[in-house]
């Protein structure tokens, strides 16, 4: 065995371009296997970071037809949250690029969300600095509040607690600084990723009765002693009366109900194949020749 080990040294010092490739592969594959299985631990097998995850639930809401996704509406969000009995709680989120001014910086776009008034205290997260949202901010009368990422607060106030009470203009209008989320704060981890500024959705009456303009995420938290089972049968029970009710704009529409934990490895799980597929195979080294 000692000869061989001699063996073996002696012949990857007459190839040092070749051995240092060899080791540099196995090191590639090494790095990239570890990351994709950190990756995948993180994301599909530990527990979201909110209060009793699996509490949780995501609507989807689907075309019959096709089975395509769809989001919705703001009548039909406040349909389902109005209704039911089998959800705590409801909340609602959107996309927003806000662009930002009346600060001491260029204007800039940020990657921000309209939220429910329901969606932080749903989530259980308290902010570090301040407040978060809750619903008393969520009627078109109060005075416009917007809560921050810590990214956002370091790098925009550099993490000066004045900046709480602090007015920035988003969009031409004007909002107060309340709070600062948690550092990595996401919500939710498969959607919209990233986001620096979240503010309530502060629907008029006209918005809120909208059942064309369909742009919102909804969420949910069971109630306690419901089973998801449960929550979805009553969703398909409103879904249907819905479409009912609306034959014009919900003939094609129905809603479905799964765990947040089982809606997030559904949407990154082709992602996370992808990367251990595009991770170096141990055969795959470089030719002697």
């Amino acid at each position: 065995m000692t000869r061989s080990l001699r063996l073996a040294v002696r012949r990857l010092f007459r190839a040092p371009l070749y051995s240092l490739s060899v080791c540099a592969a196995l090191a590639l594959a090494g790095a990239a296997l570890t990351a994709t299985g950190v990756i995948a631990y993180g994301i599909l097998l530990s527990p979201l970071p909110y209060e009793e995850p699996a509490e949780l639930v995501f609507l989807q809401r689907q075309s019959i037809r096709t089975g395509d996704n769809l989001n919705f509406t703001p009548a039909d969000f406040l349909d389902v949250a109005q209704q039911s009995r089998t959800l705590e709680s409801v909340a609602a989120a959107g996309a927003w690029s806000p662009v930002i001014t009346g600060i001491d910086a260029a204007a800039e776009r940020l990657r921000g969300a309209r939220v429910s008034g329901e969606l932080l205290p749903m989530l259980g997260r308290r902010a570090t600095v301040g407040r978060i949202l809750d619903p008393s901010d969520d009627t078109p009368e109060a005075t416009p509040a917007a809560v921050i990422s810590a990214r956002l607060y370091q790098r925009m106030f550099g993490g000066d607690p004045a900046a709480i009470g602090r007015q920035v203009r988003l969009d031409g209008q004007m909002f107060t600084i309340v709070g600062v989320m948690p550092a990595g704060f996401e919500f939710p981890t498969f959607w919209n990723t990233g986001v620096d500024i979240w503010a309530p959705l502060r629907w008029t009456t006209a918005e809120a009765s909208s059942r064309n303009a369909a742009w919102l995420r909804a969420f949910g938290r069971l109630a306690p002693g419901t089973t998801p089972g449960q929550a979805q049968a009553e969703i398909q029970t409103i879904s249907e009366a819905l479409r009912a009710q609306f034959p014009d704009t919900h003939a094609d529409r129905g809603v479905s109900l799964l765990g947040l934990q089982e809606q997030t490895a559904r949407e990154v799980r082709p992602t996370l194949t992808a990367l251990a597929a595009s991770a170096p195979c141990c055969g795959c080294w470089p030719s002697s020749t």
